[in-house]
């Protein structure tokens, strides 16, 4: 009678409450079930407390039901179900309880009696909660936690055998994410996503890509197209692509810079094959990622690269999937710097005509003064003057930036050793600009120009004219005195 009247009517004092959980015990442990309004007194009272490790012979937690048989336990889960059923709130109170009171063995063994998803989603989403407050800086409290959220993970896959939700997929990855970004916490991530991914109805992708991007810029590239392939074997990388193209042109940009070409390759080819219509940024950066040439690489490796990018673009062809300007410049210049000029005309075959400007033929030119072939520098010098003289052509022309044909084609010539050739040049090109506007430009006042007249006269040993067009330069256009070379 006494032990009810404990139950039943306890008052705020924890000693009385605590009382209370010690009779639950020992009745249980002689095989005798409390009723559900005595418990759900004992539990609301516990919690109006904040102790809600009194609830141990509740929820059967370790330590507690030693002795106790087999058939009372089973009663007493189904006591547990009635007071979730009769109280919605009250299993979720006392976990709220126990989080508050940092007790994460207590919230896991509630969470383990009831067997339920929702417990376990809703005991991470209140720890996950709880550790917010810290400071970045607390580098060991970070840890711990999240060390904890993996334990969360952990119990709720041995306990639970119902397949998750994605939205625990979506808390435990941007829960860990969102404490530091730094490989360990992107470490622990990937591996709670491993767990999870076999028994997820479906993946989160929005944590994906945030946990691809994280793995990204902690130099963990291969983890990150590990990742991608998950979402591949799933049947759900047309999503990906549709949905994160600005990410799937950064996984390849990675992948370019660090040389995995069979990654890189399998991305180039799910895309062509597939009819996937990805970001004009993937393909812009996969082959300039590969055009680009990284530091302490020699001169075989960037042609690998280049051939690369080279195999890329033709596979786009073939695909009917369009090149980005872009990449066909990075390409070209590639093969201007290796002076392969053939090749750099092949890309340029392929510009489409209304991304024909000054900047393609001064890479096509380029190819040829790395070849030191100055007969194909006047040649692309020839044909760049035919096209600028096409009145569609006429708008597109500014001073500034088509001198430089100009340049290279004299600079081509004094290398060769044709000083006299190169002057000849220079005052076709004065002469022809005067009358023209569509011409290409030169003046003195350029000092590129300026550097190579002044080059030419000295090469002829014509030392006091080269001091003279230096001066009268300097004067008539104040141009200043940058290049290093004068």
């Amino acid at each position: 009678i006494h032990a009810a009247w404990m139950l039943r009517k306890p008052t705020d004092q924890f000693q009385d409450v605590q009382m209370a959980g010690i009779v639950v015990g020992a009745l249980l442990a002689r095989g005798i079930i409390p009723d559900v309004a005595a418990v759900a007194t004992l539990v609301s009272s516990a919690v109006r407390c904040g102790r809600a490790d009194v609830l141990a012979p509740v929820y059967g937690m370790a330590g507690q039901m030693h002795g106790v048989a087999a058939s009372t336990l089973v009663e007493l889960a189904v006591l547990r179900n009635q007071l979730g059923v009769r109280y919605p709130r009250m299993h979720y109170d006392v976990l709220g309880t126990l989080v508050r009171s940092n007790d994460l063995q207590g919230a896991l063994e509630v969470a383990r009696a009831m067997r339920s998803q929702q417990m376990y989603h809703v005991l991470l989403k209140m720890w996950a909660a709880q550790g917010t407050h810290m400071s970045k800086t607390n580098t060991h409290g970070y840890t711990r936690r999240v060390q904890d959220i993996v334990q969360i993970i952990d119990d709720a896959l041995n306990t639970v055998g119902e397949r998750f939700l994605h939205s625990t997929h979506h808390l435990a990855i941007t829960t860990i994410l969102g404490m530091k970004h730094d490989s360990s916490c992107v470490r622990a991530a990937i591996s709670v996503h491993q767990k999870l991914a076999p028994r997820l109805i479906s993946p989160s992708l929005p944590a994906i890509n945030q946990l691809m991007r994280a793995a990204i810029g902690a130099n963990m590239g291969s983890s990150a197209f590990s990742l991608y392939r998950d979402i591949e074997a799933r049947g759900e990388h047309d999503s990906a692509w549709h949905t994160s193209g600005t990410l799937m042109a950064t996984l390849g940009e990675f992948l370019a810079q660090h040389e995995d070409m069979r990654s890189l390759v399998h991305l180039s080819t799910v895309v062509t094959r597939r009819h996937i219509t990805a970001a004009p940024q993937f393909y812009t950066a996969v082959v300039c990622g590969l055009c680009t040439q990284p530091l302490h690489s020699d001169h075989h490796d960037l042609i690998r690269r280049v051939y690369g990018a080279d195999a890329i673009l033709r596979s786009m062809r073939k695909a009917r999937v369009p090149r980005p300007t872009k990449a066909l410049h990075a390409v070209m210049y590639a093969w201007a710097v290796l002076g392969r000029p053939l090749r750099a005309q092949h890309c340029f075959a392929h510009l489409p005509i209304g991304d024909l400007t000054e900047v393609a033929w001064g890479i096509l030119m380029y190819a040829f003064v790395r070849q030191r072939n100055a007969r194909g520098v006047l040649a692309v010098l020839a044909q760049a003057r035919s096209w600028l003289q096409d009145t569609d052509n006429e708008p597109a022309v500014t001073p500034n930036v088509s001198s430089y044909l100009v340049n290279m084609s004299m600079q081509a010539l004094v290398d060769r050793g044709d000083g006299r050739h190169a002057m000849i040049l220079l005052d076709e090109c004065l002469e022809r600009f005067a009358e023209s506007p569509t011409e290409l430009s030169a003046t003195h006042s350029d000092p590129i120009t300026l550097t190579l007249v002044v080059r030419t006269l000295l090469a002829s040993h014509r030392v006091t004219q080269a001091v003279h067009v230096y001066d009268d330069t300097i004067e008539q256009f104040g141009v200043h005195e940058t290049p290093s070379l004068l």
